[in-house]
This record gives C-alpha cells, structure tokens and sequence, in this order.
C-alpha cells in the first residue's frame, strides 16, 4: 500500500523518533509471533490426522503441548507489543498536543484574528484524541499481514490448488470493492470534519458569551442558525455512516461466504479421499490468515481515511500559525527606558489601519492615547507588544531596533492590563500571583490595599472566582488585573480601557493610589472616557489611523480641535 500523503509520512517520522530502537525490538516481535501463528495449523492438522487419525498417545500429548507453548508465548508477545505501542501513541499524541500550545502561545496576530477558536477546540479535543488509537504499530502489522500473506499463500497453494483458486478469486473481490469504497469515504469524512470544525466555533460562541446572547436578545436567531448547521451535520455524517456500514458488511459477507465454500468444496475433497480431515482444518485456519490481512487493511481503511483528515487538520493548523520566533541570538534588552515609533503604517485586510506614526513613550511620564473606536490605538498596542509587525517604519526600544531583539526579553519588560482580564477559576489571590510567585506577602498586601481588594478577599478568601471570573463584577476583574501588573513590576505598564468598568470615584481612586508605582516607568493608558486620562503628561489624539493632535489636556482643550469635540461629547465621559 502506498503512503502518498506526507503528513502521515510527518507524523510516523515523529513517532519514530519518539519511539527510537525500541520500535525495531517489537517488530522482532511481532515477527517471532506471526511465525508461531503460522506453525500452530501445522500442528493441529498433526495432532488430528497422526494423534487421533493414528491413535497415537505420545503424538497427542507432545502435539496438545507445543501448541498451548505458542499459544501462550504468542499471548505474552502480544501484551508486550501492545503495552509499548499504546504508550508510544499516547506520548506521541501528546507531543502533538504540547506543539499545538506552543505555536499558539507565540501566534501573530494576523493568525490570531483570523482563528475560529471553535476549530482550535476541535483540534485539541476530537482530532489529536483520535491518534492515540493510531501509531507506528498500524505501519508494521500491515508489512506483517503481507509477510504472512505471502507465507501462507505457498502453504494452501501446497495444500490444494483448487481451493486457494475459489478463495482468490473472492479475495480479488474485496480488493477492487476496497478500492472503491475508500474514495467516497474520504470525502465523506473530510465533509463531516469540516461541518463539526463550523459547529465546535458556533457551540464557543454560544457558551462564552451566554450571557449577552440572551440579553441581547438573540438566541432565538443564533438557534437557527446553529440548528441549520446540526443539520447539515447529520446529513452528512449519516451519508458517512452508511458508507462504512455498506464496506464492513459487504466484506464481512465475503468472508463468510470464503469460508463456507473452503468447507463445502474441501468436504467433497473428504468424502472422495482427496483431503484429510486435518488437512481442511489446517486449510481453513490458513485461508483465515490469508483473508485477516486483507480484512483488516479494508477496515483499517476506514481509520485511515480519518486518521489522515485528522493529521491534515492538525498539521495544516500548525502550518498555517505564524509564530513570533524567540530567537535567543538576538540581543536581549534587560531594562526598558524609551520607545519611539518612526513612521510606523500597517495595513490589514486592504486597509490603511495606521498612516506614519510618530510617537517617543519615555520613562517616568504617563502618555495617553485617545480617539475613536476603529482609529488604530489597539494596532499600536498588538504592534509594540509584537502580535503585528509595521507594515513599514521602524520601532526602537532604547533606540535598539525591534527586529534585532529578542522578543521575549522585550515583552518581559511590558505589562498590559485589558479591559476584559483573564482569570483562572482559582481564588482571588491566586489569581493576582498569577506570574509574580516570587514576590513576598507584604509586597502582595500593599498592592491588595492600593487596588482595594482586601474587603473582597476577606469575603471570598476561600472561594474560586469562577471561569473567566464570572463570580466577580466586571470592575472586581479589572481590580484583580491591575493589581497582578503592579506585582510584575515591569519597565513599561499599559492600560487598555484597564478602569473602564469601574465608577469615575473609584476609578480615580484606584489611579491615584498606584500613581507612587509609576516612578521610573513608562506609562500608556489607552482609553474611551477622558475622565481616565486627566492626569497624562501627554494625550495622543488619533483619528483615521493618524496622529492629530498632541499635547497636555489644557493644551489641547485651548486648541478648540479634534480633542474638544471628544471632550464635549456625552459630557467628556465616551468618545463613542
């Protein structure tokens, strides 16, 4: 049989390394334990026309013995071989797995925004599931079944010609139909993949945002779109079923009908004297070793078939992720003093998302970014975190370009606080040392107190705050987030719409209270409400993707621009 797809060639190069010469020692045993399945019909066919034919004694008892020995020593190889290659797929599958993470951990964003995280989902749970059943072992028991095959066909071709002639013809039989089954049932699959891949990022959808679906009033319209969706997945997965039902019977009906014919023809053999009664036996164990092999490849098709859309899938995806390479040659950045921004554009999609942007964040001075929603703060955030390279211009972070820095050493340097924060479903405090293990309880206690946390935890110190903290208030995660980034401690802090579900009190409490921690930092608050950013040294007025305006709040408020309109609007608290 030959293997033309090359991610199943990817994936059998990688369990052979993981699996090493161990894989060799087993396959000496899977040969030790074909030869002595072979030799057992010998000595049955032995032990029925010389033990009993012969009314021999000693033939009996020495015939009875050596086929329990192989039977038990075949037993005890089969256990072995199995044992080692259901680990040696789950380590495998694992590996995959852990690949899979790490690629996305370093994602750009292009790969990020363009993701169904649904199909992820699908990926992790249901297709690298699906290879602990498959490995290396599937490979060697085919080239196995061929030896035997081979082997077996000169015994019944000595035995009788006649015979293995009938059962030939219907071996040929279930090859050709083999064949053809095999296409309609990859494209069968590959459909039925592709519809659960809509599904799983439907069902995501669904589920994380279950609580603004119904309040907004949509669940009646995304049902329908989800229900004309299960439907098509059933369709398609029924058209499935019944081509692999329609395989397996037809080929189990074949068989059947095989062995009955070898008893029918071989009983006339019989009856004329032209057979022994052991040697039928014999014949009829070995056309079972002969038919097995192209039983098996023919079901084994089946698995094959989705084996190989599973590892089109998981290599595809692993192909397709763009990811932010820590390149340990580069030079690493220990403290972060300046970032300046030099005629920086991006385009995304076809559109001008950022036009020459110029832009110095220094140490020490609180710079704010403001304007409406669409105009490019966010691509300035992914761009200097690293989720998107500039389309052109350069960024230097003391005066060091990007690009010949490491990445990592850079981003350990930031910290971003985000509107919507993730937190584990763990408790409070675990989820503020989240990343800062090493900072001691009285450093924790102070940022608690600082973000006012420690009636909350008081209240909830033994309790999970739920998944994605849904037991906490939108403004409680927002506490919890900026409280984790004060531990880090990093060179370079940035606030995205961080406060934007807390009160303008508490709001303003909270940023007066961490203001003694902003000392020797660069700071960047990237807002809606003006009310946040009151207090920057400097406001960056976007608009369109390009910078208009630039300067201390009194400054841009005497400007009578671009800022006064937004300052004016809803009474200064929302720009849009």
């Amino acid at each position: 049989m030959k293997w033309k797809n090359t991610q199943i060639k990817r994936y059998v190069r990688l369990v052979i390394k993981s699996g090493g010469w161990k894989i060799l020692l087993m396959f000496i045993f899977m040969i030790l334990t074909s030869a002595l399945n072979v030799i057992q019909p010998k000595i049955l066919s032995y032990l029925i026309d010389k033990g009993i034919g012969g009314k021999s004694i000693n033939i009996l008892f020495i015939m009875t013995g050596s086929y329990i020995l192989c039977n038990i020593i075949v037993r005890i190889l089969n256990i072995r071989t199995n044992n080692y290659f259901e680990t040696l797929k789950l380590v495998t599958a694992t590996k995959l797995k852990k690949t899979l993470m790490e690629k996305l951990a370093r994602a750009q964003g292009t790969y990020i925004s363009g993701q169904g995280t649904g199909e992820i989902l699908y990926i992790l749970d249901n297709d690298i599931y699906q290879l602990e059943s498959f490995g290396i072992e599937f490979f060697l028991e085919l080239i196995m079944n061929v030896i035997t095959a081979v082997v077996v066909f000169v015994i019944l071709l000595r035995l009788n010609i006649e015979m293995l002639f009938l059962v030939g013809i219907i071996q040929i039989l279930m090859i050709i139909f083999q064949k053809f089954m095999s296409v309609k049932i990859t494209t069968a699959i590959r459909n039925v993949r592709d519809v659960i891949g809509e599904l799983s990022n439907l069902q995501e959808q669904f589920v994380s945002n279950l609580k603004t679906v119904i309040l907004s009033d949509v669940a009646d319209f995304f049902l329908r779109i989800f229900n004309a969706e299960q439907q098509n997945y059933c369709e398609k997965s029924k058209k499935t079923n019944k081509f692999i039902l329609y395989q397996r019977e037809i080929i189990g009906f074949l068989q059947s009908f095989s062995l009955v014919a070898s008893y029918l023809v071989g009983g006339i053999m019989i009856i004329n004297a032209r057979l022994t009664l052991g040697e039928l036996i014999a014949f009829i164990q070995y056309v079972n070793m002969l038919i097995a092999p192209c039983v098996l490849i023919a079901n084994s098709n089946i698995e094959i078939k989705q084996i190989e859309v599973a590892l089109n899938r998981i290599y595809g995806e692993l192909d397709r992720i763009d990811t932010i390479e820590d390149d340990k040659k580069k030079e690493r950045i220990d403290k972060i003093d300046k970032i300046s921004f030099e005629n920086v554009s991006f385009r995304y999609s076809e559109k001008d998302v950022l036009k020459n942007i110029n832009i110095e964040f220094e140490k020490n001075s609180i710079t704010a970014i403001v304007g409406e929603s669409g105009c490019g703060k966010s691509t300035i955030l992914n761009i200097l975190y690293g989720l998107w390279k500039p389309k052109s211009g350069n960024i230097y972070f003391n005066f060091w370009p990007y690009e010949k820095l490491n990445i990592k050493s850079v981003r350990n340097n930031i910290t971003i606080v985000c509107q919507e924060p993730f937190l584990f479903n763990s408790s409070i405090i675990d989820n503020i040392k989240m990343g800062n293990e090493g900072n001691d309880q009285e450093k924790i206690d102070q940022v608690i107190k600082c973000v006012g946390l420690e009636m909350l935890i008081e209240e909830k110190e033994e309790e999970n705050v739920g998944e994605k903290g849904n037991n906490l208030s939108g403004g409680q995660k927002q506490r919890v987030a900026i409280a984790r980034a004060l531990l880090r401690d990093s060179d370079v802090i940035v606030f995205d719409e961080a406060t934007s579900n807390l009160d303008n009190l508490s709001q303003k409490e909270i940023m007066n209270n961490i203001s003694s921690y902003f000392k020797d930092k660069i700071v960047i608050i990237i807002a809606h409400r003006l009310s946040t950013i009151k207090s920057a040294d400097r406001i960056i007025v976007m608009h369109k993707g390009e910078i208009v305006e630039s300067g201390t709040e009194d400054y841009l408020l005497s400007k009578n621009g671009f800022y006064k309109k937004l300052d004016n609007t809803d009474e200064g608290e929302k720009i849009c």
